[in-house]
């Protein structure tokens, strides 16, 4: 959809108000990785989940969020140091960016973990979160949520407050 087209469409307002977030940097995060940080490469990733989906029960999901965190956890230092995940990971889905919001669901799941109270999003299980990054109003709340865990470690690292600054805020969005 064109972003004028977005704009009118998805409810930018009422997920800021929800998250207490402004709904500008929410829109402005939104619409940079769906306009311009998407391509085929995103579409193929998003089918691949939407198929496990259709195929993968609850179980499974639970599973799988579990041994791929896990994974990741071990894989954190190298990352680090390198600024790349193991393509064994990688392979899992878990560190890429799906959805219109390009979010990946690792980060999601962190938000998750990180804000309370929890959000909504967070409380229909790993299956749910995984359909709610796929679903273009769904996935604004865990763009909402993953600026806020954003903004949070960064005041913890930095000492500095994004939030007051919500160009600065929205470039934390990729870091």
């Amino acid at each position: 959809l064109p972003a004028q087209e977005i704009l009118s469409k998805l409810p930018f307002c009422e997920v800021g108000k929800l998250h207490i977030v402004p709904p500008e940097v929410i829109a402005g995060v939104f619409l940079f990785e769906n306009q311009i940080n998407r391509g085929f490469i995103d579409t193929v990733q998003d089918s691949a989940f939407r198929i496990l989906l259709a195929s993968s029960d609850d179980r499974w999901w639970l599973i799988w969020a579990k041994r791929t965190m896990e994974m990741a956890d071990r894989a954190e230092p190298l990352r680090l140091q390198s600024n790349r995940w193991p393509v064994d990971l990688v392979a899992t889905g878990l560190v890429v960016s799906i959805g219109p919001a390009q979010v990946t669901p690792r980060t999601a799941f962190l938000a998750c973990d990180a804000i309370v109270p929890r959000a909504d999003v967070c409380g229909g299980g790993v299956r749910y979160m995984i359909e709610s990054l796929l679903d273009e109003t769904r996935s604004l709340n865990v763009v909402a949520l993953v600026l806020k865990y954003e903004a949070i470690n960064h005041l913890k690292i930095t000492g500095e407050d994004v939030s007051l600054d919500i160009g600065r805020w929205a470039t934390i969005y990729n870091v």
